[in-house]
């Protein structure tokens, strides 16, 4: 699922915010966006299927900036290299010479399945976590998010050193 926002009263906030240096600015923004998908990320993890809690454990956030940190982008979702399931199949069996074959253990990411889980399949059907929790936090993700970047830039703003502030950033 993809979400593009323009959240409508944060020109101003981000118009002091670009006062800042650009580090500071940085981080404000990226700290302000993962303080606003943690609750998000809690009820799609209530929501997800628990057959095995590895999709459960594999959700997360990622946030990159882009172009020196003019577009910041965050994807919530199921992470790479987190959650694995060791799943065992082909049970021991005796082999075309005699010898036994043991079992063998397949590792399940749950990046590669977790949106048949969302939308299903023509066999399974849908066991969406990611829109419900969207759909439910969709309404305060805009007013917590503009909150939290004012009151970043105005603790930044109180903190700044006249000497070391450049303006011009």
């Amino acid at each position: 699922m993809f979400v593009l926002m323009q959240i409508a009263g944060l020109d101003e906030v981000l118009r002091d915010v670009g006062k800042l240096q650009q580090n500071l600015r940085n981080k404000i923004v990226k700290r302000a966006l993962r303080a606003v998908a943690k609750p998000f990320i809690d009820d799609a993890k209530a929501l997800a299927p628990k057959d095995t809690k590895a999709l459960t454990f594999s959700l997360g956030q990622v946030v990159r900036q882009y172009g020196g940190g003019r577009v910041t982008f965050m994807a919530i979702g199921p992470r790479r290299g987190k959650g694995f399931e060791r799943v065992k199949r082909y049970p021991a069996r005796t082999g075309s010479k005699g010898k036994t074959i043991k079992e063998r253990k397949v590792l399940r990411r749950p990046v590669r399945y977790a949106h048949m889980m969302e939308k299903g399949t023509k066999h399974l059907r849908p066991r969406p976590f990611l829109h419900p929790a969207w759909m439910k936090n969709k309404g305060k993700i805009d007013q917590k998010l503009a909150s939290l970047i004012w009151d970043q830039v105005r603790l930044a703003v109180a903190n700044i050193n006249p000497r070391t502030f450049r303006s011009g950033y």
